[in-house]
């Protein structure tokens, strides 16, 4: 499985600095969605989505390349007990 990059509007993948590629094969390996998305938000990029990759299309999985704003009346909870 490949973590890329995609733009939402144009369907290019992420491949450096600057640089997008309409090839997924030529598009930089995040290795995670973790890591694909800490990207997004250091570098401000919008308007783009995390495609896991599968060897099969038909498994490949497209997730928001963005993380939604806490919900105004959520209560900060303590993890772990």
């Amino acid at each position: 499985m490949k973590a890329l990059l995609q733009q939402v509007g144009t369907g290019l993948f992420f491949k450096g600095v600057k640089e997008w590629t309409p090839n997924y094969q030529e598009a930089y390996d995040f290795k995670s969605s973790f890591s694909a998305l800490g990207y997004c938000q250091r570098q401000g990029i919008q308007n783009a989505q995390i495609v896991l990759k599968f060897d099969r299309d038909e498994y490949d999985i497209i997730l928001p390349a963005q993380l939604l704003p806490p919900h105004p009346d959520a209560q900060p909870t303590s993890l772990g007990a």
